[in-house]
Order: C-alpha cells, then structure tokens, then sequence
C-alpha cells in the first residue's frame, strides 16, 4: 500500500516542520489512524488524484499561515 505510506510521510513532514517535538512523540497516534483510514477506505480510491485533492486545501492553509484554519482542516483530513 504505498500511497498509505507516501500520505504518511506527508502528515510527517508537517508535523516535522511545526518544529514541536511533541507533536513528533504523538505522531504514531496520528500514523495509526491513518493506517486505519485506508484500510477502510482504500477500495474508495480508482484514483490516486483523490487523495491530492483532498490534500490541496490543507497545503493551502499551510502556505497563508493560517493557524486555525490548518488546524480544521488537519481534522477533516484525518477523521
């Protein structure tokens, strides 16, 4: 399952530049809900855009800083 693994990596690297090891500790919380999430939804995804897409908003937010809304959108992304 390599696209579980390379949106894995992703979270990571935000997590990683958040420069809060804290939230390092907690990731494998995070990397377990994930797992979980394409083992229940993986049939879900003819295509692998499906899951950029779902990732554009969240990047987004990245790039304005917009805090709050990162944080929403963090939510949605993993729930």
């Amino acid at each position: 399952m390599a696209i579980a693994e390379q949106d894995i990596a992703l979270h990571r690297s935000f997590l990683g530049r958040a420069e809060q090891p804290d939230l390092l500790a907690i990731s494998s919380v995070i990397v377990t809900r994930l797992r979980q999430h394409f083992r229940k939804n993986h049939l879900n995804y003819s295509n692998p855009m499906t899951i950029y897409v779902e990732h554009c908003s969240l990047i987004d937010t990245f790039r304005r800083g917009d805090l709050e809304a990162t944080i929403k959108e963090l939510e949605k992304n993993i729930a």
